[in-house]
């Protein structure tokens, strides 16, 4: 329930009012008495059940979620069990509206019965901040979370913490919103959201880095957050979430922590037992609770202790705990959430349990490719020598590379380096098919180095123009434009999805720069490798192996449209692994498709200027003014 709501709050003498929960009768602390709202109506088949829309019920999957958002063939619970929702009814415009109550309970797990159906008044994932805020004077933490929906959950229950706190000190001199929570001691509690960009998170500082949901963060707007901290000098970060599959940010900041994992003792009192390992967590799971598969015996999964795995990185304060539901002791010894658990256990397709109740993740999410798509591409028989024979003699009718600039060096601390600069080269066959003839990464070299490589094989296969990434910015392109001619030299910014295939730049912008959907351009590459006769060919698999791999480290993943709420996608890359080949070669392939008179350009007339720009002449030049050659 949120402030605006509520017309009268009312204190209960003990045991003057009491309310039947999961665990027995508890007493009522406070009555919260609201404004008239808008009554909704559940109907089930042996009862119906009338609420504010917004009023939290427990569904059958363990999910605390508002009435209006439950569907029929729900199961929610109420006191004889799971019982299905038949309909739901919405209030009329002509239902006279009502004022309702909810209340505060003397009860940890804050669940009780209305009308024989479990309600939830709160959840409390906010206790760390409050009690910094309250205890550490000009404190900051900023709560990071990637859909708005969890920073309105979140929102909701820092608030229904903040009513229960000890300590609460209400001023009305600063300002207690929502989403923004000023103390009289200066510290500051912040709630914002990061999905596609981290404007949210510019100008800020902050002390805390919370991000919660992690598993969904895009970890390329992570640099730009962590700018909140660089005045910090108590600085901190804590990464949450349920790592669902390997490939999630999450889980990669769980490989470079001290992966802390719960070791319970076994019934003999000798052994442990790892509730961090599939197989053993598995093994202990029984209808009355965690039971040693040693001795039949009930676990105490108080009795135990984190072990982990990386000492290394436990002494460097990359502290990793994995905490799945099985050793929490409020869900282990309590009937109620233990039975919860077990009907997750029997219903549940494994995969979902791993991830959601035992917090282990399965197999990578989803790929837009296949191994064997990559395999099936390989088809020409040159070695590079020879390709470059062909190129200058004019075999191919354009010949055109990219180039994509290494967004990360090495990291020491924490040993991780995931991105590198690539350059590609590809040619247009005269059949219209599209020949990768070069592919190169460096690392450990210093820019002007590389940018004299990327040179050298540029002319080497005669190419008459390049196009590479704005990532870096006009001080890396400038090294290209140094030695070859800035109207032969394409720079392009990846943009969002709602944004033409290919155009000019918002604002300023270099020569020669353009705009480029990230979305669509990626999902044209892939449509043209997995075609059933693939349009983009490739070398021995042998020695393109290494680079292509790039193409499975990327992954399609649902993107919140933050105007109109409908669900878009964008690519997300894996969060240990590069795939700056498979820029470098989108790159090219778009200044390909721009000198074949693809119509990628909403404007004609500059996509002519373009091409002509290009056709005019350069290495590898034939008589006809057509370059041979491309790069980027």
């Amino acid at each position: 329930m949120q402030d605006w709501q509520i017309d009268k709050i009312v204190e209960v003498p003990p045991g003057e009012l009491q309310v039947l929960t999961p665990s027995g009768f508890v007493d009522v602390v406070k009555a919260y008495r609201t404004h008239a709202m808008a009554v909704w109506t559940l109907h089930m088949h042996s009862r119906k059940f009338r609420a504010a829309g917004r009023h939290l019920l427990c569904r059958s999957d363990g999910a605390i979620v508002c009435l209006k958002e439950l569907r029929p063939g729900d199961f929610i619970k109420t006191i004889d069990g799971f019982e299905a929702v038949v309909s739901i009814e919405e209030p009329g415009e002509d239902d006279e509206w009502e004022r309702l109550y909810d209340f505060e309970i003397d009860s940890e797990d804050h669940l009780y019965f209305t009308d024989g159906v479990l309600s939830h008044n709160s959840t409390t994932l906010g206790a760390r901040q409050l009690t910094n805020a309250h205890v550490m004077p000009n404190y900051r933490s900023l709560y990071i979370v990637p859909h708005e929906e969890h920073r309105k959950t979140y929102a909701n229950r820092l608030r229904e913490m903040e009513r229960a706190f000890a300590y609460k000190v209400d001023s009305p001199n600063h300002r207690q919103n929502l989403n923004y929570k000023e103390y009289p001691n200066g510290s500051i509690i912040e709630l914002i959201r990061v999905l596609s960009t981290a404007s949210e998170s510019r100008g800020k500082t902050t002390d805390e880095l919370l991000y919660d949901e992690y598993q969904h963060f895009d970890m390329d707007l992570e640099p730009e957050v962590e700018q909140t901290q660089k005045a910090s000098n108590i600085p901190s970060t804590i990464y949450a979430g349920t790592s669902l599959t390997i490939d999630t940010p999450l889980e990669t900041r769980w490989l470079q922590s001290s992966q802390g994992s719960w070791f319970v003792r076994a019934g003999d009192g000798k052994s442990w037992l790892d509730m961090g390992d599939q197989a053993t967590a598995l093994s202990c799971l029984r209808q009355d609770g965690m039971v040693c598969p040693i001795t039949s015996k009930l676990l105490n999964m108080r009795d135990g202790q984190y072990v982990h795995g990386d000492r290394e990185a436990l002494t460097r304060g990359f502290v990793g705990l994995h905490i799945p539901q099985i050793i929490i002791p409020d869900m282990v010894e309590s009937p109620i959430e233990w039975n919860k658990i077990w009907m997750a256990y029997q219903g549940y397709d494994i995969k979902k349990f791993l991830q959601e109740v035992l917090g282990i993740p399965t197999m990578e999410g989803a790929r837009e490719i296949a191994l064997e798509d990559l395999r099936n591409m390989c088809v020409i028989p040159d070695s590079e020598e020879t390709a470059i024979r062909k190129a200058k003699s004019r075999y191919y009718k354009y010949v055109v590379s990219g180039c994509d600039w290494g967004g990360s060096d090495y990291n020491p601390m924490e040993k991780t380096k995931v991105s590198f600069t690539v350059h590609a080269i590809i040619g247009l066959t005269p059949d219209d098919k599209i020949d990768i003839l070069h592919m190169r990464d460096y690392s450990g070299m210093g820019y002007r180095d590389v940018a004299n490589d990327i040179v050298r094989d540029h002319k080497r296969f005669y190419a008459n123009a390049i196009a590479s990434d704005f990532g870096v910015g006009a001080a890396y392109n400038m090294l290209i434009r140094e030695q070859l001619p800035a109207d032969k030299h394409f720079i392009f910014a990846y943009v969002g999805p709602r944004s033409a295939p290919l155009g000019p730049p918002q604002g300023y912008g270099w020569f020669n720069q353009f705009s480029v959907n990230r979305t669509e351009s990626i999902t044209q590459l892939y449509s043209a490798i997995k075609a059933t006769e693939p349009r983009i060919r490739c070398y021995d698999w042998g020695r393109s192996e290494r680079h292509l791999m790039d193409f499975m480290n990327l992954f399609r993943v649902p993107l919140e449209n933050s105007t109109s709420g409908a669900t878009e996608f964008k690519y997300r890359r894996h969060g240990s692994k590069p795939d700056d080949t498979l820029h470098a070669i989108n790159f090219a392939y778009i200044l390909m498709r721009l000198l074949k008179g693809e119509p990628i350009m909403e404007d004609k007339g500059l996509m002519n200027r373009l091409r002509a720009q290009v056709i005019g002449g350069g290495f590898g030049a034939g008589g006809d003014g057509a370059p041979r050659v491309v790069s980027g």
